[in-house]
């Protein structure tokens, strides 16, 4: 089994490492390989990041399909470009955004978000979650306030940011937490612990189920095999 874990930005080494970190030990037996767009952004974290990804993330999912991979995942939760490319590529395609919303509402009754940027990031969160019919568990989004790439050079207090929401999260109603963000994956065991409530790692959730669906064989619905023969995409 080959699984493309695809970060929709711009190559950065240190998001290889923490992706290979996180998945390793869940992946015996899988092929999985951390891949990235050559033109993407440095950060996506806005509705107008998302529109600008996701022709690129479809044509990368393409080039991911020739080259044999049975399942890709977008590990950004946005999920950029997920239905465009799933309409492209026959195999298995999932969006951590959309995982994260699943393994929430097996694991509790409602979440809360947290996530970084600003309102805008926010914003394109919620579009997402009304999109995906979740509206009714959500209580609410909040953001940390720092971006994706100061996440690093502010390690303590990110933590402390995250804590501090979930918590206000929990008081309002919200059983999971989910961190908005990919860049927020490998904090989400140690959050867990200080807030004594579950975590949705969505880089982690993302890849199990999507290792679940190749090996179910699940196929993929979106996909129509009669726009190639027509030429309706030259890139194609």
């Amino acid at each position: 089994m080959r699984i493309a874990i695809l970060n929709p930005v711009k190559y950065r080494e240190s998001i290889g490492v923490e992706d290979r970190e996180i998945l390793k030990p869940y992946a015996r037996g899988i092929d999985f390989e951390v891949v990235f767009l050559e033109e993407g952004l440095d950060q996506i974290e806005t509705l107008f990041d998302d529109v600008y990804t996701a022709p690129l993330v479809a044509k990368k999912a393409v080039e991911l399909w020739r080259k044999g991979f049975d399942g890709i995942l977008i590990n950004c939760f946005n999920d950029p470009g997920l239905e465009a490319a799933r309409e492209l590529v026959p195999i298995p395609i999932i969006g951590v955004g959309l995982a994260s919303m699943v393994a929430a509402s097996m694991v509790g009754d409602r979440f809360s978000i947290i996530t970084v940027g600003d309102i805008e990031s926010i914003r394109a969160i919620r579009k997402r979650v009304e999109l995906y019919g979740f509206s009714s568990k959500l209580v609410s989004i909040y953001t940390i306030g720092i971006h994706v790439l100061d996440i690093d050079r502010n390690r303590d207090e990110v933590i402390k940011k995250i804590v501090e929401l979930s918590r206000k999260a929990i008081d309002e109603g919200a059983d999971v937490i989910i961190l908005g963000c990919t860049g927020l994956s490998k904090l989400a065991q140690e959050v867990s612990i200080r807030i004594e409530n579950p975590v949705i790692n969505p880089t982690l959730w993302g890849f199990l189920l999507l290792k679940n669906m190749v090996e179910l064989r699940i196929p993929n619905p979106f996909f129509k095999s009669s726009r190639f023969l027509e030429g309706v995409y030259p890139w194609v």
